[in-house]
């Protein structure tokens, strides 16, 4: 919500709210690719590229909220 502007951000005024199992979340995870090319997941940055390319799910990392 916050990201969001509490709704009220131009572009950005629905917030969906979605339910999933937990089985379900699991295995959206492990289809995700990072956002971000990164070290010690991904071989080098040509993997991480392609891995990406064919992705069904993305996951970003915000640092902001760790």
């Amino acid at each position: 919500m916050h990201r969001g502007g509490w709704a009220s951000t131009p572009g950005q005024e629905r917030v969906v709210a979605v339910r999933i199992t937990r089985a379900g979340w699991e295995e959206a995870l492990s289809q995700a690719v990072l956002t971000t090319q990164e070290a010690r997941v991904y071989g080098s940055r040509e993997e991480w590229r392609e891995r990406f390319a064919r992705a069904v799910v993305r996951a970003q990392w915000d640092p902001e909220y760790s």
